[in-house]
């Protein structure tokens, strides 16, 4: 009888353990080297991404902090200006008719002298215009330096001829409204001239403070009136500014966990206390107790930004914002800002002020913006509070809401629309687009009126990806080296391992076979160690009992040989006698008598 043969495939042939436990082992590896390349590929686009996206949230943080303080920049120097000798020198000109006498010159020669502050102004800070602006004859304006078409720093000085009535735009009609102290800073817009739109286009953005001046009556006073007037008017420029950067520091900080924003807000805590330390001093009883309720309310507003800054160390970014918007710090803020404003009232009132023009800075804004670009890459987009694009990667997108063409960013991109407008930078996944969106804000002037400079820093997916496009291919080559040499360990160490099992069943095969002479080899190690041992011992028992049963036979075959020589000898030894036995009788018939039982003789007929 045939020993059973393994399991045939369809293909004609057998495989054995070996093979079966390469392919096995095999298929394992593709799988794992497969997966574990797939895996390393998508944590290498995902580190890569998230890399990408750290940066750009960094780099967020540096764009809001230099427009912030640009803006901050050109903040002070309208205040400076508007409180320059020359200012209040053609108030008293033009009160007086035409001279003043305190100074001994004339409003052309204030004017002259205010026009070569502006001058310097233009070429040190790049300004395009500064203006003085006087409320009277529809707002038309008194003294008025632009920057030169030429470049270079150069300045034009110009004419009385030459100067425009400007009492209808909005920069004006804002800055009237405005206390000392305060700046108007304007949304960027395209420059007009005469109400048309300037070729080539200038973005402009324009920063307006109000100029006040004493009643006709007090003019004699002026020398230790402005002393008092100015310093207040300083310090109250300074309460107002210090109270926005520790607003915006602590905002900042929360939103960025940025810790040079907590690092500002402390340098600027104790330079906002000494100031209103000074305003004190400056004021009569109904100031200070303006000031006093200022005091309080910038300390509650402290104590709610310590507890930002706490929060915000504790990892609890979206609570320490929370705080910063919630209703009682907000409550706060419109008391600080309350009290401010009744002390500037005060002043006003003690000095009996009245505004007299405007002082405008108009600051060329593609300088700022193009600062930002330059910083940031060419994915940013700047907006204006209403989702006017001001600048974009692609230049044919700019100034839509300005010509009343395109479509804004608000409605090309809502949820980072959404993002910007509350105020918090953001991270937004565009999945619709494969884009991801960093957005930030640039508060201006006055957080209240909710005006501010949107900004998004934009970058596909694919963009960022493409640097590590030929990893894929490399992932793919090495995975296939990785497979080739994993199936050639794997193949040599199967067979090395399956070896002595293959010797195993050749071995069986012979002794299934028949063959009486097959010595079961002891290889191997381990568990096919042992399984050979075992296999050697059972067949050397097997082979002793085969011979040991052979012997039995062949003494049995020969003890039923012997008994049938000798049943063939006594058989014939019987036949032999019998037949001499018959002779006998056969000899002796009539010499026999027959005797039956009961004694009689008897004859060959039964009686005698």
């Amino acid at each position: 009888m045939n020993p059973r043969r393994p399991r045939m495939l369809g293909w004609g042939f057998e495989l054995s353990i070996a093979m079966r436990l390469t392919i096995i082992a095999t298929l394992a590896t593709v799988v794992a080297v497969l997966t574990a390349a797939w895996m390393s590929f998508r944590s290498s686009e995902d580190l890569l991404l998230r890399s990408e996206v750290e940066s750009m949230e960094n780099s967020m943080e540096r764009q809001i902090e230099r427009a912030t303080a640009a803006i901050d920049l050109v903040q002070q120097d309208a205040l400076f200006i508007s409180q320059s000798d020359a200012v209040q020198g053609i108030i008293r000109a033009r009160r007086a008719g035409g001279y003043d006498e305190q100074a001994n010159l004339t409003e052309a020669d204030w004017r002259a002298r205010l026009a070569s502050v502006f001058a310097v102004l233009i070429e040190s800070k790049g300004y395009e215009q500064v203006r003085l602006i006087g409320l009277e004859d529809g707002g038309k304006e008194i003294v008025r330096v632009d920057a030169s078409d030429i470049g270079g720093g150069k300045v034009i000085i110009r004419q009385q001829s030459e100067l425009q009535r400007k009492g209808r735009r909005d920069y004006m009609k804002e800055a009237a409204q405005l206390s000392l102290g305060q700046v108007y800073v304007s949304d960027i817009t395209l420059n007009r001239e005469r109400g048309v739109i300037e070729q080539p286009w200038r973005p402009m953005q324009r920063f307006s403070t109000p100029i006040f001046a004493s009643d006709a009556g007090q003019v004699q006073q002026l020398d230790k009136v402005s002393t008092i007037f100015v310093n207040a008017v300083e310090l109250a420029g300074s309460i107002r500014y210090h109270d926005e950067v520790l607003t915006m520091s602590a905002l900042s900080a929360a939103q960025s966990q940025d810790p040079q924003w907590e690092r500002r807000y402390r340098d600027h805590v104790p330079l906002l206390e000494k100031a209103l330390a000074r305003a004190l001093k400056v004021t009569g009883r109904d100031g200070q107790d303006a000031i006093e309720k200022v005091a309080e309310s910038n300390q509650a507003l402290i104590e709610m930004e310590e507890r930002s800054f706490e929060l915000n160390h504790q990892g609890r970014h979206a609570e320490s914002v929370d705080l910063l918007r919630s209703k009682s710090y907000t409550t706060q803020k419109a008391v600080y800002k309350s009290g401010l404003n009744t002390f500037l009232d005060i002043i006003e009132s003690e000095r009996s002020v009245e505004v007299f023009g405007i002082i405008v800075i108009n600051a060329n804004a593609q300088i700022l913006m193009s600062d930002l670009h330059d910083s940031s890459g060419d994915n940013l987009v700047i907006t204006n509070n209403t989702g006017g694009i001001l600048h974009h990667p692609d230049s044919d997108r700019e100034w839509g809401f300005e010509l009343g063409s395109g479509i804004s960013y608000a409605e090309e991109y809502p949820h980072s629309w959404q993002a910007i407008q509350s105020g918090r930078r953001q991270v937004v996944w565009d999945t619709d687009d494969q884009q991801v969106h960093v957005v930030g804000q640039i508060a201006l002037e006055d957080r209240s009126d909710g005006r501010f400079l949107g900004l998004a820093l934009i970058v596909r997916e694919g963009e960022v990806l493409a640097d590590i496009a030929g990893l894929r291919t490399k992932t793919l080559f090495v995975s296939v080296g990785a497979i080739l040499g994993a199936c050639f360990l794997c193949a040599f160490g199967v067979r090395k391992l399956t070896k002595p099992i293959a010797v195993l069943t050749n071995q069986a095969r012979r002794i299934s076979a028949g063959e009486q002479d097959v010595t079961i080899a002891r290889i191997g190690h381990g568990e096919v160690g042992h399984l050979a041992t075992a296999f050697s011992n059972l067949v050397e028992q097997l082979q002793s009992r085969t011979e040991e049963a052979t012997r039995s036979a062949r003494e049995v075959r020969e003890l039923a040989e012997s008994l049938d020589r000798k049943v063939v000898e006594r058989t014939e030894a019987l036949t032999e006698n019998e037949a001499r036995t018959n002779a006998i009788l056969s000899a002796a018939a009539d010499a026999i008598i027959t005797i039956n039982t009961d004694g009689i003789v008897q004859n060959d007929s039964g009686s005698v």
